[in-house]
């Protein structure tokens, strides 16, 4: 006997009803095309057209491209290329760095295995260690996507959530919460991400916690020598190296999922909310790490 399919037909967009859905131009959408991101079909009469898939994909890039995902980085994710590999090196590049660098400010790390995507078994898990540690630092799954689920994990623990979501890029899906007293910090997946909300908003509360009460970042203000084009509509960390005066940005990308740029870095460049870009020669403030 035939099996009886009936096939949803999915909705078409032109590419002007794509552009203006999500807001970006007609040469955005060909570019994405060309990278084979997106696919366009064509009608009888030549004209572009995209379905419900690819506007659900386009999002996806948009959101990945507002949290300064790299392009190569989206590429991946969407084609799923090599993704478990990928997510594994990230993995350990992010324990590796949290690691080091909580030894370097004195404190002893605990090292945890990485968890899977099961709300309840991350919520036993919390607890479990929070009766070993004083605070609790997680890596990855706080954004919106359908595996990110640090936000029900807070739900599933009855804890106090002090805050998801911060004005700052990168890291800007960062949550802080309190659960049975201690603090748990829930970090940007993304290495750098990670690295810059831990200098700003974790490290002061481990310092105080360690006794610190007066401690503060060292502030220092230099001369940029290379410059920032990219506007910042909000708070911006960017990393630098700060000598004599003088601050240098490393070469290339300053994608958040890049850790290799940080080498020789020693400071985080603190742009305002409202930049246009910044210009070599203009004063900037830095925070050292």
């Amino acid at each position: 006997m035939a099996e009886n399919r009936t096939e949803i037909k999915q909705r078409e967009y032109l590419i002007g009803d794509m552009s203006e859905i999500v807001g970006v131009s007609r040469d955005t959408l060909r570019f994405y095309e060309k990278k084979g991101i997106i696919k366009a079909r064509k009608k009888e009469n030549g004209y572009r057209y995209y379905l419900e898939e690819d506007l659900f994909r386009l999002m996806v890039i948009l959101y990945k491209r507002k949290m300064n995902d790299s392009l190569e980085e989206i590429e991946g994710y969407i084609k799923g290329e090599n993704s478990v590999e990928y997510m594994k090196k990230h993995l350990q590049t992010r324990i590796k760095q949290d690691a080091a660098r909580i030894r370097e400010l004195g404190m002893k790390p605990f090292l945890l295995q990485r968890g899977g995507d099961d709300t309840e078994k991350l919520a036993e898990e919390i607890r479990k260690q929070l009766t070993e540690c004083d605070a609790l630092i997680t890596s990855g799954g706080v954004s919106v996507g359908v595996r990110d689920c640090m936000p029900y994990v807070a739900e599933a623990l009855g804890a106090d959530v002090l805050f998801h979501g911060i004005n700052v890029k990168p890291g800007s899906p960062m949550l802080a919460m309190i659960v049975e007293g201690k603090p748990v910090f829930c970090l940007s997946g993304n290495p750098f991400a990670a690295a810059a909300t831990f200098e700003v908003l974790v490290r002061p509360v481990l310092e105080r916690m360690r006794g610190k009460a007066q401690w503060k970042p060292e502030i220092l203000l230099g001369i940029l020598k290379s410059p920032f084009p990219k506007a910042s509509p909000c708070r911006r960390l960017v990393r630098g190296k700060i000598e004599d005066g003088k601050v240098w940005l490393p070469e290339g990308r300053h994608s958040s999922g890049m850790l290799s740029s940080m080498a020789g870095c020693n400071c985080l460049v603190d742009i305002p909310a409202g930049s246009s870009g910044l210009k070599a020669g203009e004063q900037v403030k830095v925070m050292l790490m």
